[in-house]
């Protein structure tokens, strides 16, 4: 049997009706042989087609099979049919740089679904848009420009935001990122102003919150360090590590409430509430007053 794909051109058409009057003059039993044109990749059998990276030309770029693992300076420029694949399917990815137009499954953004890794240290700086006819990226419409991050850049929203970066506000895009805003991004420090929805490192808490219009919300986050009995509000992240050993309302947490955060240890008495670190179980209940609401705590023992 024979089975000819992308025999699309003149001389793929050509060089397909050879191959049957080859065959159809042949009377004998045959292997399976799979013809590709225009890029003549010929295989006997499913095994000696497979390939995971095929090197291709001058700009750096390689295709692989979409199962296989992309470097995380690497980022997705197209995708293309690749019966070698368990899926059919194969991606382009290229070296990460400024103005590198990129394929848009790569990020969430307009509501498109995160399907592959996005380059570490890089945003989205804006959105352009392509014919279905032209498109690389199996024929999605829009193609996202990347440059690395940097103090004061602008990120559509929804970007990938780089480890150790927030965004402090949000502009119209004018146009740069079609319907959705710009992000202003930041490196996080302590004492930082933060849009709500922004990320933050693990190395910081949610100190306080003002109440101020900011990225289309009436309040913005203050960072802080994570220091061992430090005040948080309560819409925080809790560090790996930390415990909760206190709920009240004496911070500056609009309206949520304050939390004590103390670093994990052995025999420390904790708030219903609290998250239970790695190697830590609860080895009683006992009354306990310092949680708002709550009259109990639990005591936690350390197992080595």
């Amino acid at each position: 049997m024979v089975f000819i794909r992308g025999s699309q051109t003149s001389q793929g058409r050509l060089l397909v009706t050879r191959f049957t009057e080859i065959f159809e003059s042949v009377h004998c039993q045959c292997m399976i042989i799979v013809l590709t044109f225009p890029f003549l990749v010929f295989s006997a059998d499913a095994s000696s087609s497979k390939k995971d990276v095929n090197l291709a030309a001058a700009n750096g770029s390689y295709s692989v099979c979409h199962n296989v693992a992309i470097p995380p300076t690497y980022a997705v420029i197209g995708m293309a049919t690749n019966y070698a694949c368990s899926n059919y399917m194969e991606y382009t990815v290229a070296l990460a740089q400024g103005g590198l137009r990129i394929c848009n499954l790569s990020e969430s953004i307009g509501g498109a679904p995160v399907q592959m890794p996005f380059p570490a240290d890089f945003i989205v700086q804006s959105i352009e848009l392509v014919q279905y006819q032209r498109s690389h990226c199996g024929g999605a419409t829009a193609v996202y420009v990347i440059q690395p991050v940097s103090e004061g850049a602008m990120a559509c929203s929804g970007s990938h935001i780089p480890s150790g970066w927030s965004y402090t506000g949000s502009l119209p895009s004018i146009g740069s990122c079609g319907t959705t805003v710009r992000n202003e991004i930041h490196k996080a420090v302590e004492g930082l102003r933060i849009c709500t929805m922004s990320p933050y490192p693990n190395s910081l808490v949610i100190g306080a919150i003002e109440p101020i219009n900011a990225c289309d919300m009436r309040e913005r986050n203050v960072l802080t360090k994570a220091l061992d009995g430090i005040k948080a509000c309560g819409s925080t992240r809790i560090p790996e590590g930390y415990v909760i050993t206190g709920i009240d309302r004496s911070g500056q947490c609009s309206t949520y409430q304050t939390l004590t955060l103390r670093e994990g240890h052995d025999g420390v008495v904790v708030c219903p509430q609290s998250p239970i670190p790695n190697r830590y179980v609860i080895e009683a209940a006992v009354p306990y007053g310092n949680c708002e609401g709550w009259d109990k705590g639990y005591r936690l023992k350390y197992i080595p």
